[in-house]
C-alpha cells in the first residue's frame, strides 16, 4: 500500500491529527491498488458517504447485461452518477464550466509533468527520484489548482536550468 495513505489512515484511525481535513466524502478509484479498501475504512470512520470508480481496464468487461457497453460509455455513466452523489453531497449542482477549467487546469500540471519526466532523460540527470517522488504527490493533492501549476512550472524551469547546464544530481 501507498506509505502516503498508510500514514493518513494510521493517524486518522489513531485520532491523531489527521494530515488533510476530515473528509465530507470519499471518492476511490481502481487505479490505485490500496485507494478502494482504505478509503472505504475511512469513509466508515469518519461517517462519510463513499464512491467508487471503477476505471475500465479491459474493453471487453465493459460488455453484457446492464453495462453500457463501451470503456467510455462506462466510465461516463459512472461519473454521471458520481456528479449525483457529490451535488447531494454539497447541497447545490455541479457548475459544468467551473468542472472544465478545473480540468483545464489538471491537464496542463500533467503536460508540465510530463515536461519534467521528458528533462529526466538529460545526461547527466537533473533530478532524482526523491525529489521525483516527493514531488509527485502534487499530482494527487493539486491537481486542477493554481497552485498545483505554479508548484509544477517552478519545478520544471529548476530542472530545465539544470538539464541547460548539465548539472546532475550526483
Amino acid at each position: 500500500a501507498c506509505s502516503f495513505q498508510k500514514s493518513y489512515h494510521g493517524r486518522s484511525l489513531l485520532g491523531e491529527q489527521p494530515m488533510i481535513l476530515p473528509p465530507d466524502v470519499l471518492v476511490a478509484s481502481t487505479s490505485c491498488d490500496s485507494s478502494p479498501r482504505g478509503l472505504l475504512l475511512l469513509a466508515d470512520h469518519y461517517r462519510s458517504p463513499y464512491y467508487l470508480l471503477d476505471l475500465p481496464w479491459n474493453g471487453e468487461a465493459c460488455e453484457g447485461p446492464g453495462l453500457p457497453g463501451s470503456p467510455v460509455a462506462y466510465l461516463a455513466a459512472q461519473l454521471e452518477e458520481l456528479v449525483a452523489v457529490l451535488e447531494g453531497v454539497a447541497g447545490r449542482p455541479m457548475d459544468p464550466e467551473r468542472l472544465a477549467e478545473t480540468y483545464r487546469r489538471a491537464n496542463t500540471l500533467y503536460q508540465l509533468w510530463e515536461d519534467i519526466i521528458d528533462l529526466k532523460a538529460t545526461v547527466p540527470c537533473p533530478v532524482g527520484i526523491a525529489d521525483s517522488v516527493a514531488a509527485s504527490g502534487i499530482l494527487m493533492q493539486f491537481a486542477g489548482t493554481q497552485e498545483g501549476i505554479d508548484f509544477a512550472q517552478r519545478m520544471r524551469d529548476e530542472v530545465g536550468d539544470r538539464a541547460a547546464r548539465k548539472k546532475g544530481v550526483l
